[in-house]
């Protein structure tokens, strides 16, 4: 078990005051914690916290408070191969354009570990707004909506 993994769930046991018995040594097997011998492997260590009965396989860091990674709704929690905690920001713009109005007026700007930002679209700034010749036609920008043309022809 990662060491880092083995630190959080013994200080979560010992908060929840499951980790050792009154005289501090390592309580009956529930909900007990006993360190390794070092090597990492606590696979046979007694007394190892598990999900399965007791047999040595450590319950998932990240189901309890998200493996410390934040909130979950901005961030997933993993563990990798090598028994690592993972911690990763959730675009939450590709799905539904991150709560933002209209996608085709306003845009959702990733913000990590944060709910996202959503900032309206200068519909002005591409191609005049579909105005026309910028040195006929100015193009007035809106909130929301569709940008206002306006015949701007100025012979001088």
């Amino acid at each position: 078990m990662n060491r880092r993994i083995f630190i959080i769930m013994v200080g979560l046991l010992a908060l929840l005051g499951t980790a050792c018995s009154s005289d501090g040594e390592p309580g009956d097997g529930v909900g007990s914690v006993t360190e390794g011998d070092g090597s990492g492997d606590t696979a046979g260590d007694a007394g190892a916290t598990s999900d399965d009965g007791g047999t040595g396989t450590p319950a998932d860091p990240c189901e309890t408070d998200n493996g410390g990674c934040g909130e979950a709704s901005l961030w997933t929690c993993s563990v990798d191969a090598l028994g690592d905690l993972q911690c990763a920001d959730i675009d939450e713009c590709q799905v539904n354009n991150g709560g933002c109005p209209d996608p085709e007026f306003w845009e959702c700007i990733n913000n990590k570990g944060a709910p996202p930002l959503c900032k309206d679209r200068d519909e002005c700034a591409t191609d005049n707004g579909g105005c026309g010749d910028p040195a006929v036609w100015h193009c007035t920008n809106f909130k929301n909506t569709t940008p206002h043309c306006e015949f701007n022809y100025n012979p001088d």
